[in-house]
């Protein structure tokens, strides 16, 4: 007697070791299941990743896109600053005091084939980080030259839409 498996709403009878013609039921379940799968992690999506932001400008590392079959991005994260500011406050009070700045940020975008186009929505505490993207490449830059900022960092993950057909999906 087959196993029910469920996918979503579909009820699939899994065939049990020992079962015989048991291949068609098998690939609609993997076949349902993989489908499912790609709408957790698909081609192109970036799980939560960080990286730390060097200098003024410059690429963020590890959120890129192959444009080559990218066709939309939903790109989410946060940027926290951390500062050390002289303390106000007289002796004996610590001397310094830690600042620590957390903006939201959300990118929407679609490559047209030629160019990546995006929006940037931000919230929270101002980072005075721009986000930017060429090519696939996202950027970020910041006019703040601030030699108080002990780090500068960014959390984020990627939901994609890509063409199948190229893929040969």
């Amino acid at each position: 007697m087959p196993k029910k498996l469920q996918v979503g709403d579909e009820i699939f009878d899994y065939p049990l070791t020992g079962d015989s013609n048991f291949g068609e039921d098998a690939t609609a379940w993997a076949e349902a299941v993989s489908d499912t799968l790609t709408e957790v992690r698909g081609p192109g999506d970036i799980p939560v990743s960080d990286a730390q932001l060097l200098g003024l400008s410059g690429n963020i590392s590890g959120l890129s896109f192959d444009t080559s079959f990218v066709q939309r991005v939903l790109v989410e994260g946060i940027i926290i600053r951390t500062t050390i500011v002289p303390n106000p406050e007289p002796p004996p009070a610590d001397p310094f005091i830690t600042i620590r700045k957390v903006e939201s940020f959300k990118v929407e975008g679609a490559h047209n084939g030629f160019e990546f186009n995006i929006s940037v929505d931000y919230a929270g505490d101002d980072t005075q980080v721009i986000i930017d993207v060429v090519g696939g490449q996202f950027t970020f830059e910041t006019p703040e030259n601030d030699s108080l900022t002990t780090t500068l960092t960014i959390k984020f993950k990627a939901k994609t839409m890509i063409d199948e057909e190229i893929l040969g999906l």
